[in-house]
């Protein structure tokens, strides 16, 4: 296996949910889509953590300049305060890494060397074998205001955050966001071969198998809503493909 590797392009969707954390109100905005890259030699990956130009479920869209004050001032060059988390735990044990974090034309990205620890491990392996599918970021806005469209729709334009953390959304963090989503039926392929192969030659801790195992059961649960109700998609496939894809999947799981 080559030591690093160009996975997924940029994702789409975006999901935005509130929690208070020390008494003060933060925001978490999170995209659907993996790693741009992953080596597992340096222990590094590449992701993005947040998206410009859309405006997310929340009526927000954030501007590049959002991120620019606050890398510097709290970045790796700065104070050097904001940490790559998973599901956004501060506790120790679930602090992946110190990213460097850079704005482009596409969004906030983050470059991180992981630590060496046992669910860091973990979580680059996920990465490795195209289990992890969403990124987040936790702030609080500075700056923003009240825009309205060209057709009379509003939106709240986010100029300046004050961020805290980026995370690798594993298990259905955001409460908002079920756990597995299904919006194609190829994604949902996709999504089973992955998990199967990391099930039987993945090299996890037993913590992260008994997760794995957790998720490979919810899905499960949602192939048998499968044989009755149609989820919403956003690409209809023929038949021909429902009827290829009902065959492979009864021939790699039990219901």
């Amino acid at each position: 296996m080559p030591k690093s590797r160009i996975l997924a392009p940029f994702p789409k969707g975006l999901f935005s949910f509130t929690a208070t954390k020390s008494g003060h109100t933060v925001k978490f905005k999170s995209i659907s889509g993996g790693a741009v890259d992953v080596d597992t030699q340096k222990r590094q990956v590449v992701v993005y953590f947040s998206k410009f130009g859309n405006v997310d479920s929340d009526g927000d869209l954030m501007l590049p300049s959002a991120f620019t004050k606050t890398i510097k001032e709290r970045g790796r060059k700065g104070s050097d305060l904001i940490w790559h988390l998973s599901n956004h735990r501060s506790q120790p044990e679930f602090c992946l890494g110190k990213p460097d974090l850079e704005v482009d034309t596409t969004g906030l990205k983050g470059i991180t060397t992981f630590l060496d620890t046992s669910h860091a491990l973990d979580v680059l392996k996920m990465y490795d074998m195209g289990l992890v599918n969403q990124h987040s970021v936790g702030f609080r806005t500075v700056k923003g205001d009240s825009r309205t469209t060209s057709i009379g729709g509003r939106y709240f334009e986010i100029a300046e955050v004050k961020l805290f953390e980026g995370s690798t959304v594993l298990w259905g963090a955001n409460p908002d966001t079920p756990t597995v989503e299904v919006k194609s039926y190829r994604d949902l392929e996709e999504q089973f071969v992955s998990l199967t192969k990391a099930l039987k030659t993945g090299t996890f801790t037993d913590e992260c198998f008994i997760q794995l195992e957790s998720q490979f059961a919810q899905m499960q649960s949602v192939l048998k809503s499968l044989k009755t109700t149609e989820p919403e998609i956003t690409t209809q496939p023929d038949s021909s493909d429902l009827q290829a894809l009902a065959q492979r999947l009864k021939s790699q799981f039990s219901f």
